[in-house]
């Protein structure tokens, strides 16, 4: 059997599929949506979740907060890695208003890192990645480079 780690973006997945279909998706199964992605002689041993928790906005809290104690207690495979949010102020140029936006920090590198971490250790054979973010490929070619025999 091969052995397989998977590693979810978070919030890349999240508004990838918020863009798509609108709130359909917001109580995906993780760990189902892995094994779905499976080949024959595969076997999922880990599934990673990289995400920030939402600050600052109480519903949203809340909200985020019961989706990952459902995925803890039903999922028995994810490991939930958090991030942070960085706070910055912005000021508009024309009128001088300022707001504050909040922008979700460290999730990418915590699951290159990961990634890299897991391989040396020999955790899994396939890593299972799950995310549409070109930041993640330095430590994709990493792996690849250090692991991959060359045929």
């Amino acid at each position: 059997m091969t052995r397989v780690a998977a590693y979810i973006d978070g919030f890349n997945l999240y508004f990838g599929l918020k863009s798509r279909y609108g709130r359909r998706y917001h109580w995906l199964d993780l760990q189902k949506l892995c094994s779905a992605l499976l080949r024959r002689g595969q076997i999922l041993e880990r599934v990673t979740y990289f995400t920030a928790r939402v600050r600052d906005q109480p519903l949203s809290e809340q909200r985020q907060f019961h989706y990952l104690e459902a995925l803890a207690h039903h999922s028995p495979l994810l490991t939930v890695v958090d991030g942070r949010f960085h706070e910055r102020n912005c000021r508009c140029r024309n009128c001088g208003s300022t707001w504050t936006i909040y922008e979700e920090k460290e999730t990418d590198v915590s699951l290159a890192v990961a990634l890299v971490e897991d391989a040396v250790q020999d955790r899994y054979d396939t890593a299972l990645i799950v995310s549409a973010d070109s930041d993640l490929c330095p430590g994709v070619r990493s792996v690849k480079r250090l692991f991959l025999k060359s045929g």
